[in-house]
């Protein structure tokens, strides 16, 4: 049952990137990682203007906002927002991006509390 628990959160968050970014650290010696998660939250914003992008039909607005959260996520390993957002990037028409749009906040939301357990654990 653990090891089911460990596949599925591995598919949400690559606890791997998350181990290599607690070793990093800024300038100023604080630690990238919490620099990184404060940004990513940061974002809840792009979310909610890529939705209005999307509702009013700007497709290349809703582009843009998914290429920087899909960075946002690459950089902390969460796998399946990664995904969610590239296909909103790729996708040719809002037919082709309507699931993925509708799919991306509740991804944020579960990536957040994944983030936020690390957090806790720290």
């Amino acid at each position: 049952m653990k090891s089911e628990s460990v596949a599925a959160e591995r598919l949400i968050l690559d606890l791997d990137v998350i181990r290599e970014l607690e070793k990093l650290k800024l300038d100023d010696g604080a630690g990238l990682l919490p620099t990184l998660v404060e940004l990513f939250h940061e974002s809840v914003h792009d979310i909610e203007i890529l939705q209005e992008h999307f509702q009013h039909g700007d497709l290349d607005g809703v582009r843009a906002l998914a290429h920087n959260l899909k960075s946002n996520a690459a950089n902390l390993g969460l796998i399946r927002l990664k995904c969610i957002c590239h296909k909103i990037e790729i996708a040719k028409t809002a037919d082709d991006m309507r699931l993925s749009v509708s799919l991306l906040q509740e991804e944020f939301a579960l990536a957040s509390l994944h983030l936020g357990s690390l957090n806790a654990k720290t």
